[in-house]
């Protein structure tokens, strides 16, 4: 096992530089932690088949017309490409993995990958995880109708960008694509217009962005200041990776309310042994409202708060500790689910005696597996503050 001092170094590590080459990006002290996670190769196996069963239910058509008909106009048009960095996010329990949620937009994978080869830790075939990643963005490219060549250009949007404590994250992306010969723009939603004429977006100094690498929290381009970039998208000139469709389809929280809601399965005629693997990783979830106010409030012990459109454990809470007030904010809001529950394993470890909870996050696109982290933290959720916490490596056994 790497040596404190050793995992300081990767800390101290200088990971990209500004043009300048004198400030220099380094790492937020509580995102990365030195320790390694044994996980099974049964557990690995099983992540794949829930992925697999996600991206099988998402190209039904019984599946598509149910969910986009309660939608907004944004989330009807289907754009012919899928979602690059997506992840399924599990405990792992006794009876296997336990979905918290599906992201369109994780962070951190290539950060992760560096650290995996700073752990010496292999996953997934003899493929790097970027070279693997290079191949899925091209496959975006050429299903939106682009070509792929090397003149491509590839925005990064998102807003607030250097204010936020991942925009290493950014810079490692920008620097990742840089490699494969295309030209990568950071920027945030004022820096790119639309051109009437074209349809295209592009950047304040007349570059055709051919895809959006979108990071936006705002899921629906719903802010105004976002406006510019819905009506791009509907325009179907640029492509966007993720997008409103692929949020609406699998990462809305109500996806969790429609999954475990006994009989919609069965409705939409999806197959059994897919009914059985979704049926299994989803936990009992259901909507909240007024109605439900007596009995959310008397089972609110064995529940999970979870704002419908949140991300990152943003306004997520556990019921065992819920106000009053805060229990009657979350009934106001009218847009909250109430999941299930799901004990967080913990692990000790003896070098450090330190003892964290643990999730398991799964990078993924369509029906296959790209990497496997871990999370480590203590709390509510994972809220990457704890000092020894953070992304860690996960080794299979």
């Amino acid at each position: 096992m790497r040596s404190q001092r050793d995992f300081q170094k990767f800390l101290d590590f200088d990971l990209l530089p500004y043009s300048s080459g004198a400030n220099k990006i380094g790492l937020p002290e509580m995102l990365i932690s030195p320790e390694i996670i044994p996980i099974r190769q049964e557990i690995i196996d099983e992540a794949g088949q829930i992925v697999k069963a996600f991206h099988f239910l998402r190209q039904m058509p019984l599946y598509q017309k149910s969910i986009l008909s309660e939608g907004p106009e944004i989330v009807k048009w289907k754009p012919p490409n899928s979602s690059i960095l997506m992840s399924y996010d599990f405990h792992l329990t006794s009876s296997g993995l336990k979905l918290i949620e599906i992201n369109t937009n994780a962070a951190c994978s290539l950060l992760l990958h560096a650290l995996n080869i700073f752990n010496c830790v292999e996953q997934f075939g003899e493929s790097s995880f970027p070279e693997r990643l290079k191949e899925e963005f091209i496959e975006e490219i050429r299903t939106f109708g682009l070509n792929g060549s090397n003149s491509i250009t590839i925005a990064i949007i998102d807003d607030n960008l250097k204010k936020q404590k991942t925009y290493f994250d950014f810079l490692l992306s920008q620097t990742q694509i840089e490699s494969w010969g295309w030209e990568c723009i950071l920027g945030e939603p004022q820096d790119f217009i639309l051109d009437e004429e074209s349809g295209y977006l592009i950047s304040k100094n007349g570059n055709r962005i051919h895809l959006v690498y979108n990071r936006l929290v705002d899921f629906l381009l719903e802010s105004p200041n976002h406006n510019h970039l819905a009506l791009a998208y509907l325009r179907g000139k640029t492509c966007f990776s993720p997008n409103p469709h692929e949020y609406f389809l699998l990462s809305d929280k109500k996806r969790l309310v429609d999954i475990s809601t006994p009989g919609w399965l069965e409705s939409l005629q999806v197959p059994d042994n897919m009914i059985q693997i979704l049926r299994r990783t989803v936990e009992k979830t259901i909507l909240v409202d007024l109605s439900k106010a007596n009995e959310l409030w008397q089972n609110r012990k064995s529940l999970f708060f979870k704002l419908r459109s949140s991300h990152s454990g943003k306004q997520a809470v556990r019921g065992k500790s819920i106000t009053k007030k805060a229990f009657e904010h979350i009934l106001k809001n009218g847009n909250f689910v109430a999941q299930k529950f799901i004990l967080a394993p913990k692990l000790k470890f003896p070098q450090s005696s330190q003892e964290f909870k643990f999730d398991l996050r799964f990078y993924a696109y369509k029906d296959a597996i790209d990497l496997v982290g871990a999370r480590l933290y203590n709390g509510a959720v994972t809220n990457f503050q704890n000092l020894g916490g953070g992304f860690a490596s996960v080794k299979i056994v």
